[in-house]
């Protein structure tokens, strides 16, 4: 049992290491300190079967193979949601909509669905999950970046301007914002307006 739990906390000290990351949990991390999880299961309810017919008075035959049989036990359902788990990975959409199911007040979950949707060429779909990410972290530049970016493709260009104007102005980030008009501007036909800021847009991403 001790060997388990050292299993355990080694493995998942390996995966997510001893340098801080941006996500607190992620589930892929914990696959393999699992293993310890399963053994040390196993060898518990190994463990209360003796109790309990040391308790009765009841002789008990210890063989490997029932210890083999906890722990396949601990295996046999643990696969089963690594199986329905797999369905939930098969696409960015689907991962992505389950996120937003878990965690429907977090801006990120609705930032990526959005862009799973924007790679379909989905756009009004990509639109109000980003909204709603703008409504969730409003100052968040890439929030507003993304919906300002969803409302040109869904031709809502006067919206588009104000939020890249937003970005550009409210939020400070003067680069993003122009880079954003640039691209309405290309959208719209202003072919000689979108050159112009564009360049200005390289020119100061260059002197950075």
């Amino acid at each position: 049992l001790f060997t388990a739990v050292i299993f355990f906390f080694l493995f998942n000290g390996v995966e997510s290491s001893f340098i801080p990351l941006e996500d607190l949990m992620f589930e892929h991390r914990m696959y393999l300190p699992m293993v310890g999880i399963c053994v040390l299961v196993a060898g518990l309810c190994f463990q209360i079967l003796l109790y309990t017919a040391r308790l009765w008075s009841r002789p008990v035959n210890i063989s490997p193979l029932m210890f083999i049989t906890f722990l396949m036990l601990c295996f046999i359902p643990l696969t089963t949601m690594t199986y329905a788990q797999n369905n939930i990975w098969r696409s960015k959409e689907s991962l992505w909509t389950n996120a937003v199911t878990i965690a429907p007040n977090n801006d990120r979950t609705h930032t990526n669905l959005g862009n799973a949707y924007m790679s379909k060429q989905e756009y009004e779909k990509a639109k109000k999950h980003f909204e709603i990410a703008v409504s969730i972290a409003p100052d968040t530049a890439i929030n507003r970046w993304h919906y300002g970016s969803a409302l040109v493709y869904t031709g809502e260009f006067d919206l588009a301007k104000k939020e890249f104007e937003y970005l550009k102005n409210s939020l400070g980030r003067q680069v993003l914002g122009e880079y954003g008009l640039g691209l309405l501007s290309l959208k719209m036909g202003e072919f000689s307006t979108a050159e112009e800021i564009l360049i200005d847009v390289w020119s100061k991403i260059e002197n950075r």
